[in-house]
């Protein structure tokens, strides 16, 4: 499982299963899923680690340039800290003594030899570090799991639908009698422009035979508005026509 863990650093920060975190983040929650996939540790235990990991995470600050080059924050940085640790000074997490931190503990060699993240209060990450491995939601959360289920689910049935050997047939090879990888794409290509072409014809015909949904009549049995607005001025009234008394 070379893609769980810790798979990149950079300016210290290390990039654990696609995001940025403090270099200090204890090493349970770095194994986490990998103890998880063993059997080591159970559901709940995991989802518990995957959310404490939130208050070791590194923060944007503000958004990346043209380039992709944008600022980090330490967890124990800036104003919305999530964390307090000896290497940095933070002046607004001492002024709030009610707000839960969790205390950074570094280790000997961290002390020894702290890394920009740990003293600097924002360092600057291009695009290329971690950029294979990336990941804009933190792996492991229900966010991510929502996102990447939804999505799954889509190619699966989109899949599905341009394999079907009654149309397309993409999954045949028997169907693209035809040699080199240029040509394979390009019938492929050709493939997936029909399922396409199906997909809207599809849309179009239940369209059609969808009947038209009518207004429904209105229920109110109060009279109108302008059955009750008072006689305008000048307004010529007939007596004769008013009963007696």
């Amino acid at each position: 499982m070379p893609w769980l863990g810790v798979q990149a650093s950079a300016e210290g920060f290390i990039q654990v299963e696609g995001s940025w975190y403090c270099p200090a983040m204890p090493q349970p929650l770095v194994d986490a899923t990998k103890r998880h996939r063993k059997g080591q540790i159970d559901d709940a235990t995991y989802a518990l680690q995957i959310a404490e990991r939130k208050r070791y995470a590194a923060r944007r600050n503000g958004l990346p340039d043209d380039e992709g080059y944008g600022r980090w924050l330490c967890p124990a940085s800036g104003g919305a800290c999530t964390a307090v640790c000896p290497l940095k000074t933070n002046p607004a997490a001492a002024r709030d003594p009610n707000r839960k931190l969790v205390p950074v503990r570094p280790g000997k060699e961290l002390v020894a030899n702290p890394p920009p993240s740990c003293t600097q209060r924002s360092v600057t990450i291009g695009p290329t570090p971690g950029a294979k491995l990336a990941q804009a939601l933190a792996y492991g959360t229900e966010e991510q799991k929502f996102v990447y289920s939804t999505l799954r689910n889509s190619v699966e049935g989109v899949n599905g639908y341009v394999k079907d050997g009654a149309h397309e047939g993409v999954g045949d090879p028997s169907r693209r009698r035809i040699l080199g990888v240029a040509a394979q794409s390009v019938l492929v290509a050709f493939q997936f422009a029909a399922a396409n072409i199906r997909k809207i014809r599809s849309l179009l015909s239940r369209r059609r035979a969808a009947p038209e949904k009518k207004s429904r009549p209105s229920r109110r049995t109060s009279k109108p508005l302008t059955n009750w607005r008072p006689e305008p001025s000048g307004f010529a009234v007939d007596r004769e026509s008013l009963p007696d008394g």
